[in-house]
């Protein structure tokens, strides 16, 4: 009899185990991508997007004055595209940038000579609300450049002619009003990010955070520079809690000798700072010299992920995505040559080329986790199958044990 019963408990315990042992597993991520623009003799030159519009900055390739610049708009939903700016003559469209239901560029100056010269004008603003399809050309100075809009709110810098000084300031959409904003000095006034209350930008002492209710600088990395080796950053992008940088580090003597990129991601409210691998998206203490010489390129996040675009080889990039709350990190496989790339939400896009052109091509890609077939994830049903099932095989032993 305890042989007997030791017989159906053991084999009570494994069926048992192995019911315990099957947990539904990951649901398998996959991206609808799709090419939205690819003109001939134009190139896609900056993206950006947010909710279901996405802004883009056209050039033509026979153009040598960025005088054939234009402001294009593309609804997601709908698949709508059209051109939202055309310059007029001797002037050019750039600085564009997207929020919410707003999206605001600059036309400035081409560098043409002569005819297109003297036909020129100071800077103009525009401001497009895009529901109502209504662009305004808002009342600032004569020479305001390099708009950058979160919200509400509008972020441009002013150069006066008679000066060096670069001088920032708001301006309130709802009020007009505009507000200076005092101690910031970026390298290259275009090169910012402007997010809620805290700017990001870069100089020669490194990348900083700026906060504009405070009014307190933050310097997130300082940049080294010796005989020996170095190290700075140039590319970063800052939305929400996260500022993404890659540290460049080039080192001059010995066995590493080498330029490498290294990305980190800082978290604002933390104020703590990690290390992330760029081939495999996992937060990390060290890497590897090969992992430092990935070639990566635009970080970019929306508040929630971050990635960055990996760039494999002439015909094949990754864009890395990272959501930091979690740690999971995902792959996009991409066609040819990654150039740029930007998140919303469950949206990307980015630009690519085909070797050897240098034509820059606009794709679109939305997060799809719908698709019941390909997903690997159990049905919710699934653990209640499992307790009948764990129910009538104890009642079966019981009667077995009986016997």
């Amino acid at each position: 009899m305890k042989n007997k019963y030791s017989k159906y408990l053991f084999t009570s315990f494994l069926i048992i185990s192995l019911f315990l042992t099957v947990s539904p597993a990951a649901a398998e991520t996959n991206w609808d991508q799709k090419e939205i623009y690819s003109p001939d003799n134009s190139s896609v030159i900056s993206i950006d997007i947010s909710g279901d519009y996405i802004l883009f900055l056209t050039s033509s390739e026979l153009s040598m004055d960025q005088s054939s610049n234009r402001v294009h708009l593309y609804d997601t939903q709908s698949g709508s595209l059209k051109t939202a700016g055309i310059p007029s003559p001797g002037m050019t469209m750039t600085g564009s940038d997207i929020s919410g239901d707003y999206a605001v560029w600059v036309e400035t100056q081409t560098s043409g000579f002569g005819e297109l010269e003297a036909k020129s004008k100071p800077n103009t603003l525009y401001l497009m609300n895009i529901r109502e399809n209504i662009i305004t050309a808002l009342n600032l100075p004569e020479n305001a450049d390099w708009p950058k809009i979160s919200g509400d709110t509008i972020l441009w810098s002013e150069t006066p002619s008679d000066s060096f000084e670069t001088n920032f300031s708001i301006y309130n959409i709802k009020t007009e009003e505009n507000t200076r904003i005092l101690n910031i000095s970026p390298e290259d006034p275009a090169d910012i990010d402007y997010d809620n209350e805290n700017i990001g930008y870069s100089n020669s002492d490194g990348v900083h955070i700026y906060n504009i209710y405070s009014g307190k600088d933050t310097l997130i990395f300082k940049s080294e520079y010796g005989n020996e080796s170095g190290s700075n950053v140039m590319d970063f992008d800052l939305s929400g809690d996260y500022l993404i940088y890659f540290k460049h580090l080039g080192i001059f003597e010995g066995d590493d000798k080498g330029i490498y990129t290294e990305p980190y991601l800082y978290t604002i409210s933390s104020g703590e700072t990690r290390l992330i691998n760029p081939i495999t998206g996992n937060f990390t203490d060290t890497l590897t010299k090969d992992e430092k010489k990935a070639s990566i390129i635009s970080p970019f996040t929306d508040g929630e992920n971050v990635g960055w675009g990996y760039l494999k080889s002439e015909t094949e990039s990754d864009i890395i995505l990272l959501d930091p709350l979690t740690e999971d990190a995902s792959v996009i496989k991409v066609a040819d040559s990654l150039s740029k790339a930007c998140i919303d939400g469950e949206k990307i896009i980015w630009t690519k080329s085909v070797f050897p052109s240098f034509k820059e091509t606009l794709y679109f890609a939305e997060e799809n986790q719908t698709a019941g077939n390909n997903s690997s994830e159990s049905s919710p049903g699934f653990s209640v199958i499992i307790g009948i099932l764990g129910i009538s095989l104890s009642v079966i032993l019981m009667k077995k044990i009986k016997e």
